[in-house]
């Protein structure tokens, strides 16, 4: 954290630890603020602000400062959706996770939160389990991203060439979750859409490796989530003598159809596959949890078109290159 201080909403200087990662506050109630610093405060930086024009002015000075946002989706100035949206247009803070907070729950506000560009959504009252479990999910998402952003210059030069062929099939293995991360963010800089690429990439490859290699199912990662042990849990299943051998393959292949040039990810996993159709939509059962999102959001943001086989184990993501004329 580069910015040692920042101004609260009350006009005093707030001293951060540079220990912690910092979860910007934004809510016009009080009691909910009091509430959320019961919460958090032990484990992150808490800056406050109440209004929406404050929120943004604080965003767009400290850009570089925040791990997370948990945004108030009803604020009496500028509504929440607001600030996400102008998020998502401003170079550094489009990438910074947020978090909804809203009594606005119906299926169509919360999917609509999610277009927009919301990574989770919490109700009020709060579910206190679910409330940590996406805040600390959301921080490790952006450590993940600023972890990655830092090897950017590693892209090799055959990715470099890759981008200007007009037909070639590059394969790769992986197996870890890190080997998935640095993957995704390395083959996302030959789309013309690299931040929303990586993203889907993430989700599709973390998939491989939890899903089709470590067998881990949808209502363990939900308690791996709460317990903030996901990645143990992964590792240690990577580890089992009958994980060892098992692979992931990630195919990316450039080709022409008819005068439409597209990058087709391949992505293959050594599983038994899952019910895609079910996940391509935003469930009403699963609207609040942490994660289970991947599979919609790819096909909504990510990609221009998103193919599964018929068993699950396999997804074909396609993004379509800006014609040269």
């Amino acid at each position: 954290m580069s910015e040692p201080m920042l101004f609260s909403s009350a006009g005093q200087k707030i001293e951060l630890n540079p220990l912690l990662h910092t979860l910007l506050l934004v809510d016009d109630t009080l009691s909910n603020l009091e509430l959320l610093e019961d919460i958090f405060e032990e484990e992150y930086n808490l800056p406050v602000v109440k209004t929406g024009e404050e929120a943004w002015e604080v965003l767009q000075q400290h850009s570089n400062l925040f791990d997370a946002v948990l945004l108030d989706r009803m604020l009496p100035d500028i509504l929440g959706e607001d600030i996400l949206t102008r998020m998502k247009n401003h170079q550094v803070l489009q990438h910074i996770p947020v978090i909804f907070q809203t009594a606005k729950v119906s299926p169509e506000d919360v999917r609509e939160g999610f277009q927009l560009g919301a990574d989770f959504y919490v109700t009020k009252p709060y579910d206190e389990g679910k409330l940590i479990a996406s805040v600390k999910t959301a921080v490790n998402k952006y450590s993940t991203y600023q972890r990655l952003y830092a090897e950017k210059k590693k892209t090799t030069s055959i990715l470099g060439a890759f981008s200007l062929a007009k037909e070639g099939t590059l394969l790769f293995e992986f197996r870890t979750l890190a080997e998935a991360e640095k993957l995704s963010f390395l083959l996302s800089h030959v789309s013309p859409t690299p931040e929303e690429t990586v993203t889907g990439l993430l989700e599709l490859t973390y998939n491989a490796v939890e899903h089709g290699i470590a067998k881990i199912g949808y209502d363990e990662k939900t308690l791996l989530n709460q317990a903030d042990t996901w990645q143990e849990e992964v590792a240690y299943r990577l580890n089992l003598p009958e994980n060892l051998e098992k692979v992931a393959t990630l195919k990316m292949e450039l080709c022409q159809e008819k005068k439409q040039q597209k990058i087709l990810f391949v992505i293959t996993d050594p599983g038994d596959g899952f019910d895609h159709e079910y996940y391509r939509k935003i469930d009403e059962k699963r609207l609040f949890d942490d994660h289970g999102r991947g599979v919609a959001m790819g096909a909504m943001v990510a990609f221009d078109e998103l193919h599964y086989n018929k068993k699950g184990n396999q997804v074909t993501a396609i993004v379509e290159l800006p014609s040269s004329k």
